[in-house]
């Protein structure tokens, strides 16, 4: 937990790391479809995907 100020500085600063930065995934206009995929990808289905683990949809929840 941060206070108001805080957030919004760290807000700031991390948007203009992502903007600033011309590697970032999202910057590039040739990696749409790449973006909605990832962006639509979840720890539980990265692990299903890795392993042979059965797991819930929120990876980060407990049964």
């Amino acid at each position: 937990m941060v206070g108001p100020t805080l957030r919004v500085v760290l807000v700031k600063q991390f948007t203009r790391l992502r903007d600033g930065d011309r590697f970032f995934y999202a910057n590039d206009p040739a990696l749409t479809e790449l973006r909605a995929e990832l962006e639509g990808t979840s720890l539980a289905d990265v692990i299903a995907r890795n392993s042979e683990a059965t797991i819930q949809p929120d990876a980060f929840k407990t049964p």
